[in-house]
């Protein structure tokens, strides 16, 4: 190797900006959190969970006074936020309707109530280390946060041709209609909090209904800026022609990376990207941003220039497909009798795997997790949807709609972002969902990526490719992502 080397440092404890005050009885307004703008903008190098502390917050963790009482609520630890002029705020409602009253610059995704979080990364760089290969950002300030690329294997860099995109793009002879006249908007003046007055909102809760079975979900859609679940009939975000503002609770994948994300080589597996500090489960990482090709022009290049990037945006295949398995099936009458009974509906353990159909060996974007769609929550029936009638003959697909018969592929070889680099997992602790934010074109919704659970800092995110063993004749692609559900094989 050769003998030049360099090095990077991962702070760990950022200076306090602001002291937090002493409280005393007030009215909280906007000057409770004022701070210098110019300061907040100078942030986004820091982990974004410790900016609020930056800013003059404080995250406390306080014991129960005796067992008996940690017992009884079940829990040993409670977090608590100071806020800068005092005020003490014990869960997420309380933080939001106080950044709400004061008006304040912070979003409500920057504040974690788990006890297991670790504000500070006191653990794995301590001050710096020795690497063959360092890039500060690559994405050359396309992103909000700078995106670091590290080896420290061997003498490998990121490939010189490759277009840093931050937005996935129309193709080649590809156009996407992008008008917002046809974009559904809402009205909202207090930030789209309550999802029964808000349109977009009610767009993600509504299309719950299209899954054969299943009622209206309430609760569909993001809770505080962060989603709990994979939601296979998609989200629908607030778009540029709603009243809202960029604080609105329906804005998160739009709003672009808030994480730090740093993309490292690893042993065995290539290039592959971890978080430099914890992440609390549901929220939001990163896109696939990517080119977005028709299926034909898509195959073609795969095998002229590899397909280790393409990723078929099946979002309207995974729908339907669920319509017409709903179909085939016997459906069972549920009796007015069992009204507010509620009753789970999940797939039997090992057959998930078995029943789900892929073309070639493209990952799966929409089925990454299609058997959680069914975990969302119990079904509760009431009077007026008391009975499930079977479906009369086949739907008229909603491509026959478009005068087409093809899909459309995301293909990351020449241009994309962070996501392409996203390894492997056959116990993955990323999760993929279909978020629609320029466009309600059902073809062309955007590939996000959420945290599925907890992930402490350093840890590579992964995701579950869902390609099918055996599909491509003659190619075997060994798996190497070290998990104890391990399948062994990618391919």
């Amino acid at each position: 190797l050769k003998e030049k080397r360099f090095k990077f440092m991962i702070s760990t404890k950022p200076n306090i900006l602001r002291a937090t005050q002493s409280f005393v009885y007030h009215q909280c307004c906007n000057k409770c959190t004022a701070f210098n703008n110019q300061d907040f903008v100078k942030l986004k190098d820091q982990n974004p969970y410790t900016i609020p502390i930056i800013l003059g917050w404080q995250r406390q963790i306080s014991l129960f006074d005796s067992q008996e009482e940690a017992n009884t609520n079940n829990m040993t630890q409670v977090i608590f936020y100071v806020a800068p002029c005092g005020r003490r705020l014990r869960n997420l409602e309380e933080v939001d309707h106080f950044l709400e009253v004061t008006k304040c610059l912070l979003t409500i995704d920057y504040f974690v109530f788990d006890v297991n979080f670790e504000l500070y990364c006191h653990h794995y760089y301590q001050d710096s280390i020795n690497c063959y290969y360092y890039e500060a950002d690559i994405s050359k300030g396309r992103e909000n946060m700078p995106i670091s690329v590290v080896n420290t294997i061997d003498e490998d860099e990121i490939e010189k041709n490759f277009d840093y995109r931050a937005k996935r793009f129309g193709g080649r002879e590809l156009t996407i209609s992008l008008d917002e006249n046809f974009l559904v908007s809402c009205k909202c003046e207090n930030n789209c909090r309550d999802p029964s007055i808000c349109d977009c909102r009610q767009l993600t809760i509504n299309s719950t209904q299209i899954i054969p079975g299943q009622l209206r979900d309430e609760s569909a859609g993001y809770e505080h800026k962060r989603l709990k679940d994979f939601l296979i009939t998609g989200i629908y975000e607030c778009n540029s022609k709603c009243s809202c503002g960029p604080s609105c609770c329906n804005r998160v994948v739009q709003q672009g990376i808030k994480v730090r994300l740093q993309i490292f080589k690893t042993l065995r597996r290539g290039w592959g990207v971890r978080t430099l500090h914890d992440i609390p489960k549901g929220a939001f990482l990163t896109i696939y941003a990517a080119e977005i090709l028709t299926d034909s022009i898509a195959t073609q290049d795969g095998h002229l220039h590899g397909d280790e990037y393409l990723a078929d945006l099946d979002y309207i295949d995974v729908c339907e497909n669920l319509k017409e398995n709903y179909e085939a099936a016997p459906q069972e009458v549920i009796s007015s009798d069992e009204e507010g009974e509620e009753e789970k509906s999940e797939p039997e353990s090992g057959k998930d795997d078995d029943d789900k159909e892929y073309r070639v060996h493209r990952s799966k974007l929409g089925k990454s997790h299609l058997s959680n769609c069914w975990r969302k929550s119990p079904r509760i029936q009431s009077k007026q949807e008391n009975k499930i009638s079977k479906s009369k003959g086949s739907f008229k697909s909603i491509r026959e709609y478009y005068n087409e018969c093809f899909s459309y592929t995301l293909d990351a070889k020449r241009a994309g972002n962070t996501g392409r680099y996203l390894n492997h997992s056959c116990s993955p602790n990323c999760f993929v969902q279909n978020v629609f934010v320029d466009t309600h074109d059902l073809r062309f919704p955007w590939v996000a990526f959420f945290a599925e659970k907890h992930i402490p800092a350093f840890s590579e995110l992964t995701w579950d490719y869902n390609y099918e063993i055996g599909s491509v004749e003659g190619k075997k692609m060994l798996c190497y992502c070290m998990s104890s559900k391990c399948r062994g094989r990618l391919l």
